[in-house]
């Protein structure tokens, strides 16, 4: 009985030695595979865009790590992949400079896109995101009344609207007044949700 507790015992101090000698090895970083951790900054982006626009998003990698690396940046757009590329031997405390486009964002009736920037492999700083407005003209015509049943040739006719800007770029009254004249004239204009 003796001897098996005695042989348990060897294992196990044998086990705890080797423990031991590994965690001490990673804590001074000799059996590291690779220490670069990557640092995304946004440093350019549009706050809007017109539809059918593309989105370009510039940015700053810094190797915050203690070995060059390599790692492979990507773009979401509103949750998906949409552009990536390959940063390699990025050397310790060195930053390098990048831009990535999403050609083909999303149109309408999306209002906001959300741009991602982000290191594959999971670094701790490896994420940047802003968001861009999407801009488009769209109205609509509401309540029209024309005031006359018949007008003769080439005379003006008048009616009353109100008018709802159902888009993202801001409408105004001279943009629909400019449009009707000089054949139509505007009795009355309510416009809703323009400036």
């Amino acid at each position: 009985m003796l001897n098996t507790a005695y042989k348990f015992n060897l294992r196990f101090a044998a086990i705890m030695i080797i423990t031991l000698i590994i965690l001490i090895l990673l804590s001074t970083g000799s059996v590291a595979a690779n220490d670069a951790n990557f640092e995304v900054n946004i440093t350019d982006s549009p706050d809007k865009i017109d539809e059918g626009d593309p989105i370009k998003i510039e940015f700053k990698i810094n190797n915050t790590g203690t070995a060059a690396g390599d790692r492979d940046i990507i773009f979401e757009g509103n949750g998906r992949e949409v552009n990536r590329t390959t940063i390699s031997g990025l050397a310790p405390s060195a930053s390098r400079k990048e831009d990535l486009i999403w050609n083909s964002p999303p149109q309408r009736p999306e209002r906001e896109l959300r741009s991602v920037i982000l290191v594959e492999g999971g670094d701790a700083d490896g994420t940047n995101s802003t968001t861009t407005k999407l801009q488009w003209n769209e109205t609509e015509v509401r309540d029209l009344t024309v005031n006359e049943t018949s007008v003769p040739t080439g005379a003006g006719l008048e009616f009353s609207a109100t008018v709802k800007n159902i888009g993202t770029n801001d409408s105004t009254a001279q943009d629909w007044n400019s449009l009707l004249q000089p054949r139509i004239s505007v009795q009355t204009t309510r416009l809703e949700n323009c400036s």
